[in-house]
């Protein structure tokens, strides 16, 4: 059996391992971060190097020294590095990103912790002048800038390099704290860009005027698919409703995300309109907008027009409401339902830590029995128990969609002859997640019925380390260990050819790779693959079984 790759360790030669076969390396302090430039000086397979916090002692020299050379690293990631704020080490290190034709995914960040950040007026911004040049025409096609520390005069610089860029697709620059004069510059830059595809702003220091020009921006840009808007701060003043207003002739973007933003009803209500007649957006993330949050004799009008425009939009199929308190509205839970009654476009809905309860599960369960379409649906952390439950399982015995289920930290431990039922019988659900719903005791009950269940392929009980139980698990942690090595044995089975393999779509092959680690407490880090997680072909699919202790016959 082959053991998983050594660390690295504070020998002057570096391991051989990370000559022959690692793909991806993170370096977290200075001797580490030695071997890694050695590495990639040498390493003809590594395309992924992340450096944190003080692993540079001598500046970035020896690493744009080492990427002038190296032709496979694809990635770079620069976590908290303070040479970043030095001009000088920065523009070195441009320069040689600029000429390295295979470097495409770039993330550079101060900081990444409160102590940190109380420090970073006076670390001040990240230095950007010299690393525009490598925009204009760079190999770059990734450019993670989040928490650099960014103020309206480097957002102006960007703007400019982008105005003359034709490679970058992604661009973040979240947790930042550029104003309206950035965003300004920044929007007008995007009309006149025609390659960027994904924009993430979220955290910035903007608020309604700002998002006007983002708004006018998306009237005339035909490439931003995806936007980031999350935690600014909208309100229901004119820049939601311009913002609403783009959104209605729009037809590029499919992504979206407006959480942790407060949207009260005359928000909600431009943005019903917008959704009812767009035709691109399929992707909407609105956790914690607080349309959910009512007072005593308050009504719940926003959300229902909001939950209104589903039965009028087509193109949605992914919709996330996590943290939004629907079950405190008087109806809000039933006109949700309405709409999933009359929606054939929505394929994952994220209800977690909306307070259903029982009440409001009923008539989202009625909904099921009708819904052909939903096959994701999280219900986590919403105080449901036992009698609604059962009546979300007396759904799931007509429901045939349904692929993915979460009722993980819900109380229904007195359901669990149901779920048990529900598990034996069940021939559509792929992943069932009971995390913290159910008492260590009954785990037997749900993984005898897990045994004879061939289509459930994850059924998760507990998390490997127990926490959420403490000692008392330990009892039963033999349960959770068999239900972990069942779901890994359906994987192998379902994989186990090589022709089968073969044929397999990529992303399934990862989710294999991925389960096997994690269903067998693999670190990380320790993967032969790296920290992607993937794999393409039969022999490293059989290594990764073989570090996993597995024999193929």
């Amino acid at each position: 059996m082959a053991t998983s790759s050594t660390p690295i360790t504070s020998s002057s030669t570096p391991h051989p391992c990370y000559e022959h076969s690692i793909t991806s390396l993170t370096a977290r302090e200075p001797t580490e971060a030695a071997h890694a430039l050695e590495s990639l000086r040498n390493n003809a397979n590594l395309t992924s190097l992340t450096f944190c916090s003080n692993a540079f002692t001598g500046g970035l020299q020896g690493l744009a020294q080492a990427l002038t050379s190296n032709r496979t690293l694809t990635s770079l990631s620069l976590l908290n590095c303070a040479c970043l704020n030095d001009k000088r080490e920065t523009e070195q290190l441009a320069q040689a990103i600029k000429d390295n034709p295979n470097l495409t995914s770039l993330q550079l960040s101060l900081r990444s912790n409160q102590i940190l950040r109380a420090l970073s007026d006076a670390l001040g911004p990240l230095a950007i002048e010299p690393l525009t040049p490598m925009l204009t025409d760079g190999p770059l096609t990734s450019l993670d800038l989040s928490e650099c520390n960014l103020r309206d005069h480097e957002a102006g610089l960007l703007a400019l390099a982008l105005t003359t860029n034709s490679t970058l697709k992604s661009l973040n620059l979240g947790s930042n704290r550029i104003g309206e004069s950035g965003i300004e510059q920044l929007m007008q830059a995007a009309t006149i860009n025609s390659t960027l595809t994904h924009l993430t702003l979220r955290k910035n220091d903007f608020t309604d005027n700002g998002l006007r020009q983002i708004a006018l921006a998306l009237r005339t840009n035909s490439t931003i698919e995806s936007l980031d808007l999350a935690a600014y701060g909208i309100t229901d003043g004119d820049g939601i409703n311009d913002l609403t207003q783009a959104l209605a002739t729009n037809s590029t973007l499919t992504l979206l995300d407006l959480s942790f933003n407060y949207i009260d009803t005359g928000g909600l209500e431009q943005l019903a309109l917008a959704l009812k007649v767009n035709s691109s957006l399929s992707i909407l993330k609105m956790c914690a907008t607080n349309f959910g949050t009512w007072q005593p004799g308050l009504d719940d009008v926003g959300a229902g027009l909001l939950f209104d425009s589903f039965t009028h939009n087509t193109t949605l199929t992914t919709l996330n409401l996590a943290m939004n308190h629907i079950g405190k509205g008087p109806t809000a839970a039933e006109k949700l339902a309405l709409a999933l009654t009359v929606n054939s476009s929505i394929t994952e809905l994220i209800l977690e830590s909306n307070d259903i309860r029982d009440g409001g599960l009923t008539p989202l369960a009625l909904a099921l029995t009708t819904n052909s379409t939903l096959t994701h649906l999280d219900l986590s952390r919403n105080n449901i128990r036992s009698a609604g439950a059962n009546q979300l399982l007396q759904a799931l015995t007509v429901n045939t969609a349904l692929s993915r289920l979460s009722l993980t930290a819900n109380m229904v431990d007195d359901a669990r002859e149901g779920l048990a039922g529900l598990i034996r019988s069940n021939t559509t659900l792929t992943t069932l997640d009971l995390l913290a719903s159910i008492s260590p005791d009954h785990f037997g009950d749900v993984v005898d019925a897990y045994r004879m269940n061939s289509t459930l392929m994850d059924l998760n009980l507990a998390p490997s380390d127990n926490k959420l139980f403490g000692r008392r698990a330990l009892r039963h942690n033999q349960h959770n260990d068999e239900c972990r090595n069942l779901s890994l044995e359906k994987l192998i089975h379902r994989s186990f050819q090589k022709e089968a393999f073969n044929r397999m779509p990529q992303d399934l092959k990862n989710q294999v790779y991925w389960q096997i680690w994690k269903l067998l407490d693999f670190p990380l880090e320790d993967s032969l693959f790296g920290e992607k997680h993937v794999f393409d072909d039969w022999s490293m699919f059989c290594t990764a079984l073989e570090l996993a202790g597995i024999t193929l016959h």
